[in-house]
Parts: structure tokens; sequence; C-alpha cells
């Protein structure tokens, strides 16, 4: 307990001014990052958010406009229900990753 006592508190001890400036330098470059990708991350979720709009208008036009059998419609939706979830997919990760960077 007494040696414990002896020790000079942390508080009054300063920093290396070195590590202070790498620190600072750090912190800039971080700052300078996040401001050049912010506008690229918004455009992704856009981007997404266009895709998926576009998807859900054009299925219907297509369904009317071409009168094939049932069979290829078959495909046609399994891949367009395949690139929904892949779309979610992207977008719940994104938006999962900006959540974190955040």
């Amino acid at each position: 307990m007494r040696a414990f006592a002896a020790q000079r508190p942390l508080a009054t001890e300063r920093p290396n001014p070195g590590h202070l400036w790498f620190k600072a330098q750090v912190l800039r470059q971080w700052d300078a990052r996040r401001r050049v990708t912010t506008p690229l991350d918004v455009a992704e979720l856009v981007q997404v958010a266009v895709s998926a709009v576009i998807i859900a208008l054009l299925m219907p036009w297509l369904w009317r406009a071409m009168s094939i059998s049932t069979t290829v419609w078959v495909y046609v939706l399994a891949a367009a229900g395949g690139s929904g979830a892949l779309l979610s997919l992207a977008a719940a990760m994104m938006f999962r990753q900006r959540l974190r960077d955040e």
C-alpha cells in the first residue's frame, strides 16, 4: 500500500510530444478518409435503392409484354428473385458497415 501511495499520479505526467503529434496526424488522416468516402457510401445506398425500385417496376411490365411459356417465366422469376435477394443482402451489409463506421 505504501508503494502505491509513493507513486506519482498519472495526471501530472506530461505526454510525449512526438506521440501526441503522431496521434493527431493519424486522426487527421482518418477524418480526411471519412470525409472523402462518405459521398461514395451514400451513392452505394442510393444505387441499391434505385435498382430495387427499377426491378419492382420492370417485372410487371415484362410479365405483360412477353407472351412466352410458363416454364421460361419460372426461370425469369427465379433470376429476378435471386437478384433481389443479392441486392437485399448487399444493402444490409452496407448498412451494417455504415453503422459500424459511425
